[in-house]
């Protein structure tokens, strides 16, 4: 995706703010996938999520309540909240691929690796710290200075033939041992000397379900085939609530660390790319897409330093969250 030319003037700013390095504090994206909003999930899932959404709220964070993706998919919403842009010349491009859709989003994969946000926080005087995942939009950051992932090979061609025999299936890490690497080194990110814009991509609560609300290990999918293998898909509500509930609890745990040990006031973001999809394909209606009114509203929750939380507002969507905490 072609840069829009306002992002040389947003570097080049960037670049002349970097002498404040010493006074700025680590920054912390982290996207539950698939999290639905709070009454999405009283709605569809007779869920009450106010406790956690309470939790945030005692830590001082802002629950947009009416806060929604742009995008309907993965792909879409990350590259428009990292671009702090619309894609709608790529919408387009992606509605009108007839038969090359696979070539289509590769646009918007590389909009997602090479993205604005992180730019400028590095210009800025940032250090860059991702952690990759097994989907492609998030399995490699090149612009990282500093990458965690669990299985650097598990997309290589030499993975895929050592995987089709039985002895090295056993051995090949597991779609559950992702989410816990992933949730581990979010916690220690806050060790890490200098400021740090910390991207962390976390693949719960989407199904495939192999996570019990207690932490324990319900289905061994190897993480070659996180979204090839199904484990009941959005319909199995039961255990899509199951994930929100561990996944709650590691945030939990995750910001009381980061809050304790930050030399500085954090900025973290909880926000999920796009919502669930239990009224996809729905009886009689089989080939129909999850409602919008399940898969756009987004759990979005911000703690920001007082000069940008005057700008937060119940309605924000995600493309407007870093132009805020840039802008501030």
């Amino acid at each position: 995706m072609e840069p829009p030319e306002t992002d040389a003037t947003v570097l080049s700013e960037a670049r002349n703010r970097a002498g404040q390095r010493a006074t700025l504090p680590d920054v912390y994206y982290i996207v539950p996938d698939g999290y639905a909003r709070g009454d999405v999930l009283a709605r569809h899932y007779d869920f009450d999520n106010s406790e956690f959404l309470t939790y945030l709220r005692s830590r001082g964070f802002y629950v947009a309540e009416r806060a929604t993706a742009n995008y309907p998919m993965t792909f879409m919403s990350l590259a428009a909240t990292l671009n702090m842009t619309l894609l709608e010349p790529q919408v387009a491009l992606l509605r009108d691929a007839q038969g090359a859709e696979a070539r289509a989003r590769t646009i918007f994969y590389n909009a997602i690796s090479n993205a604005l946000v992180p730019q400028v926080f590095k210009a800025l005087g940032y250090r860059y710290v991702a952690v990759e995942t097994s989907w492609r939009g998030t399995e490699s950051a090149p612009l990282a200075d500093l990458r965690y992932n669990l299985a650097p090979i598990v997309g290589s061609e030499l993975y895929g033939v050592l995987l089709r025999t039985t002895a090295a299936r056993s051995l090949a890490p597991s779609v559950a041992d992702m989410h816990f690497y992933a949730l581990d080194r979010l916690a220690t990110i806050a060790d890490l000397p200098d400021p740090t814009f910390a991207f962390v991509h976390l693949l719960l609560p989407h199904n495939p379900y192999v996570i019990d609300r207690h932490g324990q290990v319900r289905a061994n999918v190897p993480l070659s085939l996180n979204f090839a293998i199904k484990t009941g898909g959005w319909e199995r509500k039961d255990a899509y609530i199951d994930q929100v509930i561990y996944i709650n609890g590691r945030l939990r745990q995750a910001i009381d660390y980061i809050l304790k040990v930050s030399p500085k006031p954090p900025i973290i973001v909880v926000q999920s790319d796009h919502g669930s999809a239990s009224t996809a394909r729905r009886e009689g209606k089989e080939k129909l897409p999850p409602l919008p009114s399940e898969r756009l509203p987004s759990l979005s929750a911000l703690l920001v330093p007082e000069s940008a939380r005057a700008a937060l507002y119940p309605e924000m969507s995600n493309v407007n969250t870093f132009r805020v905490i840039l802008r501030e």
